[in-house]
């Protein structure tokens, strides 16, 4: 079965048997002071189960898009709230880079 993956929420859906019908997650908006003055306004519109994953999910969609500050050890400060409303909470985010290894067998020469 392909995957698909949603247009709402960007997740992947596995559904083989269609017992399992897709639903997304919460809406939390996530507003980062350098992209505008008004949260109410410049925010961004995250798919999570909670602020916390919602202001990591940020951060990895984010930093993705540009030079890997955050992973490149600057914390960043956003504020988080459901979209369907709430109080903003305030998160600093961080990354680090993991270094990843791999090991190929070399066939014997003859």
């Amino acid at each position: 079965m392909p995957i698909t993956w949603c247009k709402d929420c960007s997740e992947s859906i596995f559904d083989y048997d269609g017992a399992r019908p897709h639903k997304c997650p919460p809406a939390f908006l996530v507003w980062y002071e350098g992209h505008g003055d008004d949260p109410e306004v410049d925010h961004d519109v995250v798919h999570s189960h909670d602020a916390e994953s919602a202001a990591e999910k940020w951060a990895e969609e984010s930093d993705g898009q540009g030079d890997y500050t955050i992973v490149q050890g600057s914390d960043e400060t956003v504020k988080v709230r459901p979209r369907d409303g709430g109080a903003w909470e305030t998160w600093t985010v961080s990354g680090e880079t993991v270094a990843q290894y791999s090991a190929t067998k070399v066939k014997a020469t003859p």
